[in-house]
């Protein structure tokens, strides 16, 4: 009766019949490493975040402005390459200075 437990394995070589067999091993993977060209990272090293000038700002919200359907404002989005969260950031700090415009006041907030 044999053991379960056991794994069958193939002979156990002397250590010097290892060694020989993991030198050669170890020449094969360094001359392909030595030989194959440095991979080229797609990825930027160093991620800047995208600034929008004021006009820029107000280029994108009068776009969305203009926008009758809800499919328009997500289409401008995308093709801007901005989020949501930045159109109502941006109308938030504009509702300001509409108020300030309609008193008399010059004082731009974008």
């Amino acid at each position: 009766m044999t053991n379960p437990t056991k794994s069958v394995v193939g002979p156990v070589t002397q250590p010097a019949e290892l060694e020989a067999a993991l030198e050669g091993a170890h020449r094969a993977s360094a001359d392909a490493a030595s030989s194959a060209a440095p991979a080229q990272p797609e990825v930027v090293a160093i991620a800047r975040r995208r600034q929008f000038s004021a006009n820029e700002k107000r280029r994108i919200l009068a776009k969305a402005d203009r926008c009758s359907e809800p499919d328009q404002v997500g289409a401008l989005l995308r093709r801007e390459g901005i989020y949501s969260s930045n159109l109502a950031a941006w109308r938030k700090r504009r509702a300001p200075e509409v108020s300030i415009r309609a008193s008399g006041e010059t004082r731009p907030i974008l």
